[in-house]
């Protein structure tokens, strides 16, 4: 294993962990308590997030998404007809953007649980980018308008506009 990363990461997420990638995808976990080093982890992935409760979650180049089992990957069926472009994984829940700019919700994943959920909701909107928070949900569009939703549940609220300057 290694104490500094050889090369460069492409892409970085903290929870309870810090995760990344490089540009081949490689997956590393950074091991503080194992002296401090970078771990590679089985797989490759174009995204992933990780949660406050150590939930890791992720994509692959064809648009798969999967979810770190503590020693491998469970991949997690998607919306059919759908490629996924990103996930995040939180407090409120996993939710996904498409290559088509949809946004949908995992049932049974709200409260950061360590669940595969069973089934994606669809959420009304338009996003390339989505962010699970505690209590919130945030994302950004193809234009860079910046959207939050308070209100989690995927059906009953609907999404804000956060003003600029």
């Amino acid at each position: 294993m290694d104490k500094i990363l050889k090369g460069t990461l492409t892409h970085i997420a903290s929870g309870s962990e810090v995760w990344g990638l490089n540009s081949a995808g490689a997956v590393f976990r950074y091991n503080k308590s194992a002296a401090e080093i970078w771990e590679n982890i089985p797989g490759t992935l174009k995204n992933l997030d990780v949660s406050e409760s150590g939930h890791v979650w992720g994509v692959d180049k064809e648009g798969n998404i999967f979810r770190w089992l503590g020693n491998s990957w469970e991949e997690i069926p998607g919306p059919e007809g759908s490629k996924i472009a990103q996930v995040s994984v939180g407090e409120s829940g996993v939710w996904i953007v498409d290559s088509q700019y949809t946004i949908y919700f995992r049932a049974g994943t709200f409260g950061d649980v360590s669940s595969p959920g069973y089934k994606w909701i669809i959420v009304p909107g338009d996003l390339a980018s989505v962010s699970s928070g505690r209590g919130t949900v945030v994302g950004v569009n193809s234009i860079g308008t910046i959207f939050y939703r308070t209100e989690i549940s995927p059906k009953e609220t609907y999404w804000c506009v956060l003003e600029k300057d």
